[in-house]
């Protein structure tokens, strides 16, 4: 099960809000036989936006001003150009409407151009004016002379045509360049017209032009009356608007309340339903989509259906802000989560770095939301088992956490305890006790000793007391997160269930089977009442209580559930998940340990094949493939397969971790199985105590497995027939798991076993039966009578028994085995006909 992330990649109601991208033109005008082009190398400049604006081939620029609303006002404070004239003068300071949607048109016209076109219409103005003056001159003249009019009044009139003719002659260059700025572009064909002949001075038709549109009194009144009826719409659409958002916005609201109703009573498929008809009322709205996308990736893992609600979330970002908008990072954040839990690691960087981007953009480096895709990206990283490039992101977050915010700010907590996990999965077990050490510290005063952080620390704390074999400490602080947990959130909550989890896996660790199963079983039966049956975190829980009944023997409770797990992740994950790959894995172990290797084969090859797939041919789960299907060739005595699967599991191992590392120190040991079962002992002992060297050096000195290295070690010994050397180990090894693991443990079991036989090789009988008595007894106890290590118990009692002579002891112990065996083996099987064949020779004995 993946570590729940404190970093949660979920939609924020943010406290920001970046700008949207207003876009631009400047633009020539448009005249007669002239159409409107873009203009290049404009300069324009905005009040609240710094820098200046140059325009591209076009004519079009954009700018975004960080805080600014989309509807809120801004102005331009300059437009310029060599050689060119801005059209409208009262363009400068006037208010803008910001939007993403709406571009702002600034038309310019070429200084010459404009001298051009001044000068045309004033020539045919001046030529019109020239005339009508000598026109109305010569009439006034020609009425002198035929005396219709009096000298007097002929001065007089005169006088009048000489004043207007000047006044109009005055006009003649405002009037050309109020028309040779005249904008033809969005003139109806009319109204070009019109312009066109009062340029050209055709004044008559000019006027004929407009009258043909109609009485002016009669269009002003319905003009007047077109703007009281517009008044009167407008009012009542603004009221209708009002009330239609109050709708919304309550109807909306009530969906939201339905659904946490839903979700208080574990209905999560109602609970997504509400969401989703409250993001259907309004599909612009950012915050619904991804609402709505985050709960059905956590609660319902339905994955496509989520990607639809972010991917639309990103588009309405772009669409009402820009690509560099805090929204899109938000959606891009939400669209990488999805990758990211379905094990598409490539996507979900792509897009983790794609918010990263923008924050950096909006806020710049040192800002929490830039940590907190620091943090998503080292996650991945850290999923990739790429530990030195997780730790180098989160390491970034956490220095700029602590730059900005306070040292005990929960989020410098959260940090620790991720760096923290990364340090335990690399076997640094001291350093990830002190990260996570230092993130309980934080949480505990920030929150208190009872707060559900505080009880993930103490989890954290106990996974990392776990791995060292330290049970007692383990369980110590595993329940008291637990503890808190059900003081907070009840017995039966969701956020619960992952803490019964982390306790039985203590138990397991433990071999106390019976624990682990009753808490696996809670945590699982929590999780299905919340988020139904098929949901990949139930798989998670059916493929550790498969691993239990492995451990049991139980092999086919364990392929039920292991099979189980497989079915959900197939239904949910599809075919080519890691997780998938860990449910093949993990039913090839059972394949493996009834010794049918064929079958054992075909599941680690599947589960290698999506690890190759998935995370490439350096990967730490790719070795685990490799190193499986090596220990298969090495059971069926093909040891060259098994070592060249071991060399490629060892190549991988070393590159990735380096030589001290748990993990190698695995593989070392798995070649030292190959060459013991070969007989070449000395090459076995060398990778055995190589293996020993590594775990020594990282690992606490009573840590399980430098028990099992020292158990290899001495078994190389026994074989070798230096039995003094072999009992030494084997006390070491019994001396670790009895103060580990306490005395009632099947591996406690093994280590009194192996002293046992040791004894017994050497002839010692009573001491045999001592150290194999009490290795029978445990084993009875722990893992019941039907397991295959408590077959093993009575064969070698009834081994003892025959070389004491004591047939009847001896018979009744191997006719024990013999049905343990038959039943888990088959009657074919290697071992199975041996106690068969003791058996037939004790019978022949005591003559039955």
């Amino acid at each position: 099960m993946k570590k729940i992330l404190f970093f949660v990649v979920a939609c924020l109601d943010m406290a920001f809000t970046a700008g949207a991208q207003q876009q631009g033109v400047v633009r020539s005008l448009e005249r007669p036989k002239q159409s409107s082009q873009g203009i290049q190398g404009a300069i324009v400049n905005i009040l609240e936006y710094k820098n200046d604006l140059v325009t591209d081939k076009d004519g079009k620029f954009s700018f975004s001003i960080p805080g600014k609303k989309p509807g809120e006002p801004f102005k331009v404070s300059r437009v310029q150009k060599k050689d060119y004239t801005l059209v409208d003068k009262q363009l400068l300071g006037r208010k803008f409407s910001y939007s993403s949607t709406v571009p702002i048109e600034i038309v310019m016209v070429s200084d010459e151009q404009l001298a051009n076109d001044k000068k045309r219409i004033e020539d045919k103005a001046y030529a019109r004016a020239q005339k009508k003056y000598e026109a109305r001159i010569s009439k006034l003249e020609r009425q002198l002379a035929e005396k219709t009019i009096t000298e007097q009044a002929y001065y007089a009139e005169r006088e009048l045509a000489i004043n207007d003719y000047d006044k109009y002659i005055q006009l003649i260059e405002e009037l050309a360049e109020r028309y040779a700025t005249t904008d033809y572009k969005g003139l109806s064909d009319i109204n070009r017209q019109i312009q066109e002949c009062i340029e050209n001075a055709e004044l008559e038709r000019a006027d004929s032009l407009i009258n043909c549109k109609g009485d002016f009194d009669q269009r002003e009144q319905e003009l007047r009356s077109q703007m009281e009826m517009n008044q009167a719409t407008a009012e009542f659409l603004a009221q209708s608007q009002q009330v239609a958002e109050f709708k919304l916005n309550d109807l909306a609201q009530d969906c939201y309340n339905k659904h946490t109703i839903f979700v208080a009573n574990y209905r999560n498929d109602s609970a997504a339903y509400w969401l989703e008809r409250r993001a259907a009322l309004d599909t612009t709205n950012i915050m619904w989509q991804n609402e709505a996308g985050v709960f059905i990736k956590d609660y319902l893992a339905n994955y496509p259906l989520a990607m639809e609600y972010f991917q639309r979330g990103l588009h309405e970002a772009i669409a009402q802000y820009d690509e560099q908008s805090g929204w899109a990072a938000v959606s891009c954040n939400n669209i990488g989560a999805v990758y990211d839990d379905r094990g598409d690691f490539d996507h979900a960087l792509e897009y983790y770095n794609k918010a990263l981007e923008i924050y950096k953009t909006i806020f710049g480096e040192d800002n929490p939301y830039t940590a907190w895709s620091y943090n998503n990206i080292g996650m991945v990283f850290k999923e990739q088992g790429s530990y030195g490039q997780a730790l180098e992101y989160l390491k970034k977050a956490l220095d700029i956490q602590n730059k900005v915010l306070d040292k005990d700010h929960p989020n410098n907590a959260t940090s620790y305890n991720i760096i923290g996990m990364i340090y335990s999965n690399q076997g640094k077990y001291e350093q990830a006790l002190d990260y996570y050490k230092k993130a309980l510290d934080i949480q505990k005063k920030v929150f208190g000793k009872d707060h559900p952080e505080t009880a993930a620390s103490y989890s954290n704390i106990g996974t990392v007391f776990k791995e060292q074999g330290n049970y007692d400490h383990a369980l110590e602080y595993c329940n008291k997160a637990l503890d808190i947990q059900k003081k907070v959130f009840g017995e039966n909550h969701l956020f619960t269930a992952s803490f019964y989890y982390n306790v039985g896996a203590v138990y397991n660790g433990k071999g106390d089977y019976g624990q682990a199963l009753k808490y696996y079983k809670k945590a699982l039966d929590i999780f299905e009442k919340e988020l139904g049956v098929e949901h990949p975190n139930n798989a998670t829980f059916c493929n550790n209580i498969g691993l239990v009944y492995n451990d049991k023997g139980d092999y086919d409770q364990a392929l039920k559930y292991y099979n189980k797990a497989l079915d959900i992740q197939k239904k949910v994950l599809g075919e080519d998940h890691p997780e998938i790959a860990t449910s093949y894995n993990n039913i090839g172990l059972v394949y493996s340990n009834q010794g049918d290797y064929v079958q054992a084969l075909a599941y680690y090859n599947k589960s290698l094949d999506i690890q190759k797939k998935v995370f490439g041919d350096v990967h730490p789960n790719t070795a685990t493939s490799y190193n499986n299907i090596g220990r298969v060739y090495d059971e069926q005595g093909k040891y060259d397969l098994a070592l060249d699967y071991l060399k490629k599991a060892l190549d991988i191992l070393q590159n990735v971790f380096g030589e001290d590392h748990p993990y190698t120190a695995t593989i070392y040991n798995s070649f030292g199985r190959v060459y013991y079962n070969q007989g070449l002992y000395t090459q076995a002992l060398d990778y055995f105590k190589k293996a020993l060297v590594i775990r020594e050096n990282v690992l606490d000195e009573v840590h399980p497995d430098i028990a099992v290295s020292y158990d290899y070690i001495g078994t190389v010994y026994y074989v070798m027939g230096e039995y003094a050397q072999a009992l030494e180990y084997f006390k070491k090894v019994l001396e670790i798991r009895e103060r580990v693991l306490g005395e009632d443990h099947p591996e406690t079991a093994t280590s009194y076993n192996n002293i046992g036989w040791v004894y017994y090789v050497q002839d010692k009988y009573d001491q045999a039966l001592v150290y194999l008595n009490k290795s029978l007894e445990i084993r009875e106890k722990v893992l019941g009578e039907e397991h295959p290590a408590t077959g093993h118990s009575y064969y070698n009692m009834g081994l003892v028994y025959y070389d004491l002579e004591e047939y009847g002891k001896s018979l009744e112990f191997f006719s024990k085995a013999y049905d343990i065996y038959r039943k888990h083996y088959g009657a074919d099987y290697p071992s199975t006909q041996e106690v068969k064949e003791s058996i037939n020779v004790l019978n022949d004995l005591l003559g039955q």
